[in-house]
């Protein structure tokens, strides 16, 4: 997967909440390899994302009103809002659901987090981002602080046990 720069603006749960939408577009049947359009997200509905916001409020619009792709929207993220941008209306995609690893107390445990990600693909998480990155022989690793100051969103796309006795995910 390639790496995805918000540039300076807080639109991290943009970026976190359209992957997880264009993973079940995917699943559906709808392509083999698509990009959700963060920019058109942020021309059209999230005019105020560099100010931070929720990765469910993505996949509401998705199944609400629908995404598009990179190559239908045409115009590359910008780290910032601009015109709304009509689109063909066969080109926009929609989800059917989504839903939470976690309903009790929103902390989902690896076993959990592991289940859904098998069943669903690529998953949005939200986390205290307090904490060094440490380099090891995999490149960086962020093992965190175990603060609960929700500030930061990324999607985690994978999983591997031989990483730690606690498991691993990627992001």
């Amino acid at each position: 997967p390639g790496w995805d720069d918000q540039g300076n603006c807080g639109s991290c749960w943009v970026f976190s909440g359209a992957d997880p939408c264009a993973s079940a577009i995917i699943k559906a049947g709808y392509g083999a390899k698509l990009t959700i359009s963060k920019q058109q997200l942020i021309d059209c509905h999230f005019r105020n994302a560099c100010g931070g916001g929720w990765p469910e409020d993505v996949a509401k619009v998705a199944k609400q009103y629908g995404v598009v792709t990179d190559a239908d929207y045409g115009v590359p993220y910008k780290a910032g809002p601009g015109p709304c941008k009509n689109v063909d209306s066969s080109k926009i995609l929609k989800i059917a659901d989504y839903g939470f690893v976690s309903e009790s107390d929103g902390v989902a445990n690896y076993a959990q987090f592991k289940e859904c990600m098998v069943k669903f693909g690529v998953l949005s998480v939200c986390y205290d981002a307090g904490g060094t990155p440490s380099t090891g022989e995999d490149g960086p690793v962020w093992k965190g602080n175990g603060g609960r100051s929700v500030n930061h969103a990324i999607k985690a796309i994978a999983f591997d046990d031989s990483k730690s006795t606690k498991g691993a995910i990627l992001c």
